[in-house]
């Protein structure tokens, strides 16, 4: 069983940020979602949210709250964080195709990675923005 965290950093427009996949990605190539990664080593779920959100875009995380964790049918865990985004510092994407902002009802018709569904889904209810 492995764990996994992705990140939603959203902004005082109700928009959300997402990542595109690349077209060779391993998992859900060329699909939208967030932004995360595996645990490596001792790591919490928190400080792998941290670890890959900087490689991911640059961007420190100053306090990223839990808002749901599932588990996949393969019985990994998915950890779901989300932060409101300072404004302050700039984002620069290292690791995908692409990355912008989106209302939710946008990212609801987007082609979204499969598990990232459940997510988008549950954001409206859990994320008081």
């Amino acid at each position: 069983m492995k764990k996994r965290t992705g990140m939603i950093l959203y902004d005082k427009q109700k928009r959300i940020l997402l990542q595109q996949r690349t077209d060779d990605a391993p998992i859900s190539p060329g699909k939208w979602g967030a932004f995360g990664g595996g645990k490596e080593g001792n790591e919490t779920p928190k400080a792998t949210t941290k670890r890959e959100f900087w490689e991911e875009v640059n961007y420190k995380l100053e306090g990223p709250r839990l808002l749901f964790r599932y588990s996949l049918k393969n019985g990994d865990e998915v950890y779901i964080f989300a932060e409101k985004y300072d404004g302050l510092q700039k984002l620069k994407l290292n690791e995908g195709k692409d990355m912008k902002w989106f209302s939710l009802d946008e990212a609801k018709k987007l082609d979204l990675a499969k598990n990232f569904i459940k997510a988008v889904n549950k954001l409206e209810k859990r994320l008081l923005i």
